[in-house]
């Protein structure tokens, strides 16, 4: 994602963990970083639900917690977002067509690659059909063609940067809770 959002406050971590043995130190880390995403994520598909952004349910499915796979040094991460396209794995469905010019082309069934418009939306611009082609759409019931169209741009219906503001502070509770878990566990 574009922009990172940092929770104020971590030194109680901090301290809290250097109580730990040091190979317990990382998994605490992710742990508790994986407790606090999910309460975002919790949030995040609520407030998707709420602006009624579920369609056939792709988005709301597809906001997910992924765990960074080479973090900075002494530092556990977790991204929050929306899978697409080839992040969707395995489960994605896929349709295969033939392209006029003999290729194909696989297409992602329930792909919610429109997040990022929703998320963040877009600014008026002028679409063309490049090369010289002329658009075709309906307007009225008949088709209309043009070579150029201004599209008025999306206005956005953010769902996870609101979750982490309203939820910033119950993430941080999720993460000290996590955290004195793994402390009273490790004190029995």
């Amino acid at each position: 994602m574009a922009t990172s959002n940092v929770i104020q406050g971590l030194q109680a971590f901090n301290s809290a963990i250097a109580t730990l043995k040091d190979d317990m130190q990382r998994k605490v880390a992710f742990s508790a970083a994986l407790s606090g995403a999910n309460v975002i994520k919790r949030e995040a598909k609520s407030i998707a639900l709420s602006r009624g952004l579920k369609q056939t349910g792709a988005l709301i499915n597809n906001i997910a917690v992924k765990r960074e796979q080479n973090p900075p040094l002494g530092v556990a991460q977790y991204n929050l977002g929306v899978r697409h396209g080839r992040e969707l794995g395995s489960k994605a469905k896929v349709t295969y067509s033939l392209r006029a010019d003999g290729s194909i082309r696989k297409t992602y069934v329930d792909d919610p690659f429109y997040w990022w418009y929703l998320e963040f939306g877009t600014k008026p611009h002028v679409e063309s059909g490049g090369g010289g082609r002329r658009l075709a759409f309906e307007q009225e019931g008949k088709p209309v063609f043009s070579m150029k169209v201004r599209n008025p741009g999306i206005q956005p219906l953010p769902f996870i940067g609101p979750a982490f503001e309203r939820k910033s502070d119950d993430a941080l509770a999720a993460m000290a809770d996590r955290v004195a878990q793994f402390i009273q566990k490790g004190a029995a």
